[in-house]
């Protein structure tokens, strides 16, 4: 089989009807559909069950995040390519995965992702906003350093070679460190400018209930999520010759930020950061193991992997 396609799902119904359609709907006939169910409360399953049988369901029994669902899933795929679908997109073109497979035919395909728009059709992840930069900070690049996980192509090898997503990650940022460590690796990681994928953006992981940063409307939980992610995708990845000086500028714009919540009244936001760093503290022994592993796999410098980063904070720049 050429393709599998992985979908994980927590309260998702309301967007898997047009995903799963716009799947099914492709010219191209060699794939399967795996959807991942993270303890939906929504009737998620049983509607599949019902509207999509050809659709293999998973269902967990509690909800461990984002990686730890797609890893599962990839134990049941029998493709020779994982594609990780997030429930909140569309695949408008149905000749997606036609076009697909011609570009794995001209090109070595190791980690790819497509052109990202919006469902009013406004560009979204495209060429410098998939960037990053030396601190691992998301943000405007030179070029796409990272593929966005919302739709996210991997070839099986690649994906067995590098264990999969790393399941310290509940949810963001665990596309950038998939992506840093393929290149570590020496994996080829590129955007498919052929292909083109709709996203709603967040409506896969917005819960009403989840509270926001009242400065700049951030939710809280995104925030330490994303911070906690970031230490330990640089801990584990860069070497510790470089580390020695990351790491300082990293806690010092990070208690710079701490200060300023603390001037704003928003303690949400400042339990939130120093949570993200005991986390990591309390952590280490794993981050130290796993950073083992990667320096002693990687083929890519630290210096060559520097050119591919944005020079600027882009922190200071949002």
């Amino acid at each position: 089989m050429r393709f599998s396609i992985i979908t994980v799902n927590y309260n998702g119904k309301k967007w898997l009807s047009d995903c799963l359609t716009s799947l099914l709907n492709q010219d191209y006939q060699d794939f399967e559909i795996l959807l991942v169910d993270n303890k939906s409360t929504d009737d998620s399953v049983n509607f599949v069950k019902t509207i999509f049988p050809k659709v293999k369901i998973i269902s967990n029994n509690d909800n461990k995040g984002f990686g730890h669902a797609n890893n599962l899933a990839t134990k049941s795929a029998k493709g020779d390519y994982f594609f990780f679908l997030n429930p909140d997109t569309k695949v408008k073109d149905t000749k997606f995965l036609s076009k697909l497979a011609v570009e794995i035919s001209l090109h070595s395909v190791d980690v790819a992702g497509a052109r990202i728009f919006d469902f009013k059709n406004k560009p979204l992840d495209v060429d410098g906003e998939l960037g990053i930069d030396f601190l691992g900070y998301p943000g405007r690049g030179t070029f796409p350093f990272y593929m966005d996980g919302c739709a996210l192509i991997v070839k099986r090898e690649c994906f067995t070679t590098l264990c999969g997503f790393d399941t310290e990650y509940f949810m963001y940022a665990e596309d950038i460190d998939f992506s840093w460590r393929a290149r570590l690796y020496g994996y080829d990681v590129r955007v498919l400018y052929a292909l083109e994928i709709y996203h709603e953006g967040g409506g896969s992981s917005s819960p009403s209930n989840i509270s926001f940063d009242k400065v700049y409307k951030i939710p809280v939980f995104r925030r330490y999520e994303t911070e906690k992610n970031i230490q330990r995708t640089l801990l584990k990845n860069y070497s510790l010759f470089l580390l020695a000086f990351i790491l300082p500028l990293y806690y010092v714009l990070l208690l710079a930020e701490v200060i300023f919540h603390l001037s704003q009244r928003n303690v949400s936001m400042v339990h939130a950061l120093i949570k993200s760093v005991f986390w990591n503290i309390t952590n280490i022994k794993s981050t130290l193991t796993a950073h083992k592993i990667v320096q002693k796999h990687r083929i890519l410098s630290d210096f060559e992997l520097l050119k591919l980063m944005h020079p600027k904070i882009n922190k200071l720049l949002t």
